[in-house]
């Protein structure tokens, strides 16, 4: 993976994160 990519895919794992903990707001 180029330094990019890695960068890339963290973002989006980290909104994944934010998208999982605000649809979850009631646990």
């Amino acid at each position: 993976f180029t330094k990019e990519k890695i960068r890339e895919e963290k973002m989006t794992d980290d909104k994944g994160k934010q998208k999982a903990t605000n649809n979850q707001p009631n646990q």
